[in-house]
């Protein structure tokens, strides 16, 4: 896939995390709560935005738009381990040519 904000010098990233530490029955809920505190983090810093996010059977996935490379990604991930939960996040880019784990 090209990468359609290259230009825009922002990163489409989607973040895993493991699905079955999320509580049975709350999945959805505890996703967003972890969706909210980065949005609520990214948007105030001005270095990203939650685009959405979505349940596997093994993943969790929440999907950022970033903007402002290794910072944006250093708050996110700081905010993701704030959570209560502590997720063992990884964080990936969506773009084909810059499929890389961080």
């Amino acid at each position: 896939m090209k990468d359609p904000v290259a230009d825009l010098g922002a990163d489409c990233i989607f973040v895993t995390f493991p699905a079955n530490i999320l509580p049975k029955g709350q999945e959805a809920a505890v996703r967003g709560e972890i969706e909210d505190l980065l949005t609520e983090t990214l948007e105030r810093e001005k270095l990203g935005t939650v685009l959405g996010g979505a349940l596997g059977t093994r993943l969790a996935y929440i999907d950022l738009m970033l903007f402002d490379g290794s910072q944006s990604l250093k708050t996110a991930a700081s905010t993701i381990a704030s959570h209560p939960l502590k997720p063992n996040a990884e964080f990936y880019h969506f773009a084909g040519a810059k499929r890389a784990r961080f």
